[in-house]
């Protein structure tokens, strides 16, 4: 069984993760959207 603290790291690598993604598709569009 994970420990509160390793499962706490996942979950936030995660999120961190999603988040990146989520800005990156951002930034693709308002890219898409100057040309």
């Amino acid at each position: 069984m994970q420990n509160p603290a390793q499962a706490k790291a996942s979950t936030g690598k995660q999120k961190g993760a999603v988040q990146q993604r989520l800005f990156l598709k951002s930034i693709s569009e308002r890219q898409d959207g100057r040309r």
